[in-house]
């Protein structure tokens, strides 16, 4: 399962799924739980909601409010895209659970070490209806690649071991939905009963407690079957906390639960645990076989979880050679099967079971797995990031003759202006010298401005003037005189513009060296955008226009930059100096065009495609990062989206 996720502002969670059967949600932050409640008692207090994906987000919500009440200040979007089988027993549901727990997590920085978000994370998904332990959410929270997780609980501790699966490979097999309501979750919450309230209840009744050894059943005496009333009966010191935990159990309180058998499986799973570890670490897998097929068998005679529909499909599975054991996936009732089996017969299996699907007996699903890590953050860019060795400059344009914030009454110069107390220039900056290596850093000014760029940029930084405020490619063009001889490529970019982020550069570089354009545009798409990039029918970029300067409808949505540009230094030296020479009217003193100006990108956008020299756009910045500063109402909102980032961050 992957979840894209992005911090919001509000107080609001929206959540979506690339499969189409689920449909997208907004939770709201209201209607949470009362501060003066326990989590439990207010789930007591609360209907169970009617079954639904967005209850395992809702449940991540509601725990958080409940545990952490006034921290909980933002919500998020999350897109999620799952290959695991819904209702298999494969923990998708609390795959869901944890990835909601991560994202909210990360944006209202709360705790993020592993065991805390397993523990709330379990607890936050009884608000579905279910009282289950946090097995499935440790696991996913502590598993490492090719690894097999050791856990044990009370207290609570988590080892690993490394298996060698060369030649065998773990494989599910999907029978039949095993859907989390009605009779299915009463046997589920009753199995949860016996095993976290009753049998320490057993202990602690006998004066034992849980031990590296489990004790017999002779020891602790339970009886072969008890009602609710039975049990609350005879521990009643612990009879309203299971009343409050196990509510749909007592609403049919003298409905007979099987005691004995449960806890008898219980105790053999944990010696089987045992038995386990040193066949792992031999990778002897005909021994890890042999355990999974005990299991399998007392999952039916003791614990109650199979049905007629799972074991027809495990007999199929057990009739091929090469495997060496099957066992439940997961809590059983329907879902999955999990088994190991020789490489060289993964396909022997899977004509089986196509066969037995074809004639209804099973639904023919396998998927073979590999030991894989658990849950972990991944860099969206890391593979999209440039790691050559050629030669960058940048130029970045501070132009303007600041006519709008004068007339607001301030005359710092507006790529001057300071963002969160650092002038927005030397933010560009420094967030530049952080990601890459420029041989050069030009900030281009105009004349009556130079002191102040000096009292504020380091030395390192060459100040350069426009002569003329005569547009963005003038700018640039006045400049190229400066730049080194040994620069390949250059970034375009405005120091109004701090929001553009490095990864979009980085990721955007990467496609403009690997796809040998002459100028590459990162862009976003969005409604009504400021400078539209067309494209043909094959894709290819035909030119870049200007809704402003040059009077050009804006379309209701498009493709626009975002204020920055790769470009080549051979494509600025011809192509550039060519425009210029083209478009320059000396005994005007002004461009051959509608504002007198020579803009970039466009201009040059147009030039490069009709010299055959290829142009392209890559979307894959955020249309915020398209705000810079206009006027003094911009600050607020890029400080506002700045505080946002270093949340998430």
């Amino acid at each position: 399962m992957t979840a894209i996720i992005t911090p919001l502002e509000d107080k609001i969670i929206k959540i979506h799924s690339s499969d189409v059967a689920f449909d997208s949600y907004e939770i709201s932050f209201e209607s949470g739980p009362e501060r003066s409640l326990s989590w439990l008692e207010w789930l007591a207090a609360e209907e169970i909601p009617e079954p639904n994906w967005s209850n395992y987000v809702e449940g991540v919500l509601r725990h958080a409010q409940s545990h952490y009440g006034d921290e909980i200040l933002f919500g998020f979007e999350m897109f999620i895209d799952s290959t695991i089988p819904v209702a298999s027993g494969a923990s998708s549901s609390s795959a869901l659970t944890m990835c909601a727990a991560l994202a909210l997590r990360q944006t209202n920085k709360l705790p993020l070490s592993p065991d805390v978000v397993a523990a709330e994370t379990a607890d936050a998904e009884w608000f579905v209806g279910t009282r289950g332990g946090m097995m499935d959410h440790a696991t996913m929270a502590y598993a490492e690649q090719s690894k097999v997780l050791n856990l044990s609980f009370n207290p609570f501790a988590v080892s690993s071991t490394e298996i060698d699966t060369k030649n065998a490979s773990f494989v599910t097999i999907f029978t039949h939905p095993s859907e989390k309501g009605g009779e299915v979750a009463r046997a589920f919450n009753e199995l949860a009963l016996i095993a976290r309230e009753i049998t320490p209840a057993l202990l602690a009744e006998q004066g034992l407690k849980c031990a590296a050894q489990p004790v017999s059943l002779d020891q602790i005496k339970p009886c072969e079957e008890a009602t609710c009333n039975e049990l609350s009966a005879r521990f009643p010191e612990i009879a309203k906390h299971m009343q409050t935990l196990y509510p749909q159990l007592y609403d049919t309180p003298d409905r007979p639960m099987k005691i004995a058998d449960r806890i008898q499986f219980g105790r053999n799973e944990w010696l089987r645990c045992q038995e386990m570890k040193p066949l792992i670490s031999s990778g002897n897998l005909t021994g890890i076989g042999k355990i999974m097929d005990a299991a399998w068998q007392e999952s039916g005679s003791l614990y109650g979880i199979r049905t007629d529909a799972m074991d027809a499909v495990a007999n199929v599975v057990k009739s091929v050679n090469g495997v060496y054991g099957v066992k439940v996936m997961g809590a059983g009732f329907g879902g999955n099967l999990l088994a190991l089996i020789e490489n060289a017969s993964l396909s022997k299996l899977a004509n089986k079971l196509e066969k037995a699907g074809s004639s209804g007996l099973a639904s023919g699903v396998m998927m073979v797995h590999g030991v894989g890590r658990g849950l972990h953050f991944v860099d969206a860019f890391s593979s999209h990031e440039w790691n050559g060795n050629e030669e960058l400059a940048a130029i970045i344009l501070c132009g303007g003759k600041g006519t709008r914030m004068r007339n607001q009454g301030v005359e710092t110069h507006k790529p001057l202006l300071p963002i969160n107390g650092v002038p927005s220039t030397k933010l560009v900056i420094e967030r530049l010298q952080n990601k890459f290596e420029f041989k050069q850093i030009i900030v281009v000014v105009p004349p009556e401005r130079v002191g102040e760029y000096e009292a504020v940029l380091d030395d390192d930084v060459e100040i350069r003037v426009q002569p003329v405020a005569l547009g963005t490619g003038d700018a640039v063009h006045s400049i190229l005189s400066y730049v080194d001889e040994n620069v390949k490529h250059l970034l375009v970019t405005f120091g109004s513009q701090p929001l553009v982020r490095d990864t979009t550069l980085a990721a955007s570089l990467k496609h403009h060296i690997d796809g040998g354009f002459g100028m590459t545009l990162p862009t976003t798409k969005t409604m009504n955008p400021y400078a539209p990039l067309v494209r043909d029918e094959n894709g290819d970029v035909t030119c870049s226009l200007e809704t402003h300067l040059d009077g050009v409808e804006m379309p209701d949505f498009g493709e626009t930059n975002i204020g920055a540009y790769w470009v080549t230094k051979s494509a600025l030296d011809d192509t550039l100096n060519q425009l210029w020479g083209q478009k320059w009217d000396e005994e005007e003193g002004k461009y051959r065009t509608l504002s007198g100006e020579l803009g970039f990108p466009n201009e040059m956008v147009d030039a490069l495609v009709a010299a055959g020299i290829r142009v392209d756009g890559l979307a894959v910045s955020d249309p915020e990062e398209v705000i810079g500063i206009k006027t003094q109402g911009h600050i607020e909102i890029i400080e506002k989206i700045e505080a946002r980032r270093r949340r998430w961050d």
